[in-house]
């Protein structure tokens, strides 16, 4: 079985996300093969590419908006100024990624300062180009309401404005039809990943009916009962995995290749046979000094992120000791606080 695992746009750009290494390596040493695509940094990397930025500008110069769009969006001056900077920023967006990425251009302030204009210039002409959604430095926002999975139905199929379609049909599309796999797993660990990572389900289940779809992450593992509740949900996903899923996965591999029933998968919410099931038996790794060092080795992160030097994520604990800060995506889970020796996190 060939498994997919993706972590979706929209998230910072320095570094990878640690839980798809986490899982490749804890699938490695269970011999089940995987590979890892960090579908957030492709996207910036095609959004902030000479190529997208030239469709944006000829759609932007080729369309009769309102008035009151333009005054809302930017203010007159600043959309024509921006649109005078076209080809400007079109033959310049490469050289202010590199500015973030050399170490010796990044510790010239006045040159960081342009960077960081001209890539947020870049930004807003995207988001003038989707309006009303808006793509910026920390997150995309849509016009769609993204914990309403109706809104969020809507948002999948309003490719005016919802650029993710052009990131899936003219990047992700063919990744998926090079690799073929068997399983795609996404994880999202925030509300902002939704709509796009449902614009990539919508679309890979459109072209690709044979495989099978899951998404895990800490956000939803926030919400199982609303999750059991509306099969909606499932309109083109096969399961959620709550909470971890090293073992979660796992069994759930080993449910597709017909050697457990679906009722033994831990840590489950599935539409199987008409119906939704939620299998409330929790599994996870209770002693995490026995995890493997996550497995990077499908990033190029010297290559891809918006940074000087090279930043890897490390794991020290799992969940809190804590668990009432309202804010944090392990509010409410009643998991155990674990933590790593310090020894093994220096060795590593």
């Amino acid at each position: 079985m060939k498994i997919l695992l993706i972590f979706p746009p929209h998230w910072e750009p320095t570094m990878p996300y640690l839980s798809l290494p986490s899982l490749k390596a804890f699938l490695t040493i269970n011999n089940i093969n995987s590979h890892i695509l960090d579908a957030n940094i492709k996207s910036w990397q095609f959004f902030l590419s000479p190529h997208f930025l030239n469709f944006c500008f000829h759609k932007l110069k080729n369309y009769n908006y309102p008035q009151a769009i333009i005054t809302k969006q930017f203010g007159r001056n600043f959309f024509i100024r921006i649109l005078e900077r076209a080809d400007f920023l079109r033959d310049t967006i490469l050289h202010w990624i590199d500015v973030l990425r050399n170490p010796n251009k990044i510790s010239n302030q006045e040159l960081y300062k342009q960077a960081i204009k001209n890539i947020s210039y870049a930004f807003e002409i995207i988001s003038f180009t989707f309006y009303p959604s808006k793509l910026n430095w920390a997150n995309f926002l849509s016009p769609y309401q993204q914990l309403n999975i109706q809104q969020v139905y809507r948002a999948i199929e309003d490719s005016k404005t919802n650029p993710y379609f052009h990131f899936y049909k003219h990047y992700l599309k063919n990744i998926i039809k090079s690799l073929k796999p068997d399983l795609i797993g996404f994880s999202v660990i925030h509300p902002g990943q939704i709509i796009p990572c449902w614009t990539f389900i919508y679309n890979i289940k459109k072209e690709f009916k044979d495989v099978k779809i899951i998404v895990g992450g800490p956000f939803f593992s926030k919400f199982p009962d609303i999750l059991r509740k509306n099969k909606e949900f499932f309109k083109f996903l096969d399961a959620f995995i709550l909470f971890e899923g090293e073992i979660a996965l796992l069994k759930y591999i080993q449910y597709l290749n017909g050697n457990l029933p679906v009722e033994k998968v831990p840590n489950l919410i599935a539409f199987h046979k008409n119906r939704v099931i939620f299998n409330e038996n929790i599994e996870i790794v209770h002693n995490i000094n026995e995890l493997p060092i996550p497995d990077f080795q499908d990033y190029e992160p010297d290559k891809n992120y918006l940074i000087p030097k090279t930043i890897l994520p490390v794991l020290t604990q799992r969940h809190c000791y804590y668990r009432k800060c309202a804010f944090c995506t392990g509010y409410g889970l009643n998991l155990p606080f674990r933590e790593k020796k310090p020894e093994i996190v220096l060795n590593e």
